[in-house]
């Protein structure tokens, strides 16, 4: 067990990028002329890009006088040089850490980022409240799992498989572990890099909300809303894992399904737009009501799984004891008559 000041790694951190987003960025910056806009609108999309933009945005090498939030003020602040060292290294990145055998899913990644981001356009939307500052939290909110998974890749792949078999959370396994979880290192590489206070406390507390600073809190809770908003529509599979995220979240709204169906939706075509403007797989996104329609069909066909496996078990068990009967039975009669043998006569006395 260690403490997140120990980590000496967190100096030379490297994250891969989608390939789809940094050819996308190669072939803007390749034009002679571009503007910080159009580059800030693809960068917005990518959790590793962003981190690494506002990680030199807020370093000492350029000192400003205020952090730095906003993607595209940093691209207009460090410059066209800095913008390019940066798209080429990343690219540079992912193209190592796709010929590795072991591979993180990035695109998984990258769609669950991007989901919880636009999350949080609806959800402040919800409270009516204008917090720029939440769309790059919410972005940045797991870059703590892909640290983990691309610094101690085997030992996080095996706490991954241990969460999967154990239905164990996976802060408790990171806190056993490693001594802390991918929201305290996520805030903890965040607050290192310089970066706002208002990015890095609410992601620090974004699975507990109500244990966030009171200035902070409902930054917390909407990142809370927008990370279980994303698990319902990357985990589309994990049937049981939909019908909670979506009670999860109607329960702490309190509206009315039918107002938190079309909220959502929103959401879902914020996602294949984004996605479809990367030429990213759109086929899982689909309407809140067919998710939760396949979610209940799913678990409804895994209790009937269950019911057949335990009535099969009880029939199994039946029989068992049957023979076991009959076993006794033949040990204590003989073969040949049919009458109680000495064994039975000893037994008796």
């Amino acid at each position: 067990m260690t403490t997140l000041k120990d980590l000496s790694f967190l100096e030379n951190i490297k994250l891969p990028s989608p390939p789809n987003i940094a050819l996308r960025l190669l072939e803007v910056i390749k034009k002679d002329e571009f503007s910080y806009t159009e580059i800030a609108l693809i960068i917005q999309y990518d959790p590793a890009l962003t981190a690494k933009v506002l990680k030199v945005a807020n370093s000492s090498f350029y000192s400003f006088p205020n952090k730095i939030g906003n993607i595209e003020r940093a691209l207009e602040l460090i410059g066209v040089p800095a913008v390019k060292n940066i798209v080429f290294s990343f690219n540079l990145v992912d193209r190592f850490q796709l010929n590795r055998p072991d591979v993180f899913n990035i695109d998984y990644f990258w769609k669950k980022s991007i989901i919880s981001a636009i999350g949080t356009e609806l959800f402040t939307k919800h409270f009516n409240i204008n917090n720029d500052d939440l769309f790059v939290a919410a972005l940045l909110q797991d870059l703590g799992i892909l640290i983990l998974h691309s610094h101690h890749h085997e030992k996080y792949s095996r706490l991954i498989k241990e969460k999967n078999l154990t239905k164990t959370s996976i802060d408790v396994l990171e806190k056993k572990t490693f001594g802390f979880n991918h929201q305290e290192l996520c805030a903890e590489v965040l607050e290192q890099w310089g970066l706002p206070e208002s990015i890095y406390i609410p992601i620090r507390h974004h699975h507990h909300y109500e244990n966030a600073p009171e200035a902070y809190r409902l930054s917390a809770r909407i990142l809370f809303l927008a990370n279980a908003l994303s698990s319902i529509y990357s985990d589309n599979e994990a049937f049981d894992k939909i019908d909670h995220f979506y009670n999860l979240i109607k329960n702490d709204l309190g509206i009315p399904p039918g107002d938190l169906e079309s909220l959502i939706d929103q959401g879902g075509d914020r996602v294949i737009e984004i996605c479809s403007l990367f030429q990213m797989s759109t086929k899982d996104i689909k309407p809140l009501a067919t998710l939760l329609q396949e979610a209940n069909e799913g678990l409804s066909a895994l209790n009937l799984s269950y019911e057949r496996l335990l009535n099969e078990y009880k029939k199994e068990k039946m029989q068992a004891e049957k023979l076991a009967l009959e076993l006794k039975e033949a040990v204590n009669r003989d073969y040949l008559t049919g009458l109680y043998n000495r064994r039975y006569l000893m037994d008796f006395l």
